[in-house]
């Protein structure tokens, strides 16, 4: 696999490809999903695989820093490698970067790369403020005889993804001594999983753990907080863009 750090390039210039565009962030299995399609895609059109990625990747940058990420960008290249994927283009993301309008940025991407395809995700958005979405690229597309291709929401077990608040510590509110437990607040969510498997991604920190007068008081910070969750759930979509 060829690593480049630069959208401007000359090792992927002449290759037939097909292209992904997101922060790829654990590449958990969303990630995949959009990977194993541009496999797919390039076996049936004898094309070469190249995703495109960032550094850092938007959500962190645009958080000064402050946002844990899954993986480093060698652990997320390591597994994209074993994809048996052809090249990454790492681009450097920073402020000027960051303020690229998005017309700009697909034709910045057009000639560096003609792609013959594109596949990302049904939300994905890109450019400056996340402006470009997948109406803009559809019509880039067209414009320029690329295929398209958007992958749907994955579902796990049939369900959906969910937002969720999570809580480690010792619940010092009701307790004097108590054991450290993970507890997993999922919004939107109605049923009983309890033994079930399920997966956590973590965007970050809200507060450190605080002892309340009254278990009042702590239910107001708890909505509080939510309040706070759904707005970093809200800026991670659309900001990492698939």
């Amino acid at each position: 696999m060829i690593v480049i750090h630069s959208l401007e390039n000359k090792e992927f210039k002449d290759w037939q490809s097909v292209i992904t565009i997101g922060s790829f962030d654990g590449v958990h299995k969303g990630h995949c999903t959009i990977l194993n399609t541009i496999l797919q895609l390039a076996k049936e059109c004898s094309c070469k695989t190249i995703v495109i990625t960032f550094d850092p990747i938007p959500k962190y940058f645009f958080n000064n820093g402050e946002v844990k990420l899954i993986t480093t960008l060698e652990e997320k290249l390591q597994i994209i490698n074993k994809l048996k994927v052809d090249g990454v283009m790492v681009i450097p993301f920073d402020e000027k970067f960051s303020e690229i309008e998005p017309v700009r940025f697909l034709d910045m991407l057009w000639s560096n790369l003609h792609p013959y395809a594109i596949t990302v995700g049904y939300n994905h958005h890109f450019g400056r403020k996340g402006e470009g979405n997948i109406s803009l690229l559809k019509e880039f597309a067209i414009k320029k005889h690329i295929k398209l291709v958007t992958v749907d929401e994955v579902t796990i077990d049939n369900g959906q993804l969910y937002g969720a608040m999570l809580y480690i510590g010792t619940r010092p509110t009701f307790y004097e001594s108590s054991p450290v437990t993970c507890e997993v607040y999922i919004m939107g969510f109605e049923g009983n999983i309890y033994d079930k498997e399920v997966t956590v991604y973590v965007l970050k920190r809200i507060r450190d753990e605080k002892k309340f007068n009254t278990a009042q008081n702590l239910i107001k910070q708890i909505n509080s907080d939510e309040i706070i969750a759904r707005q970093i759930i809200d800026n991670a979509l659309l900001k990492e863009g698939g």
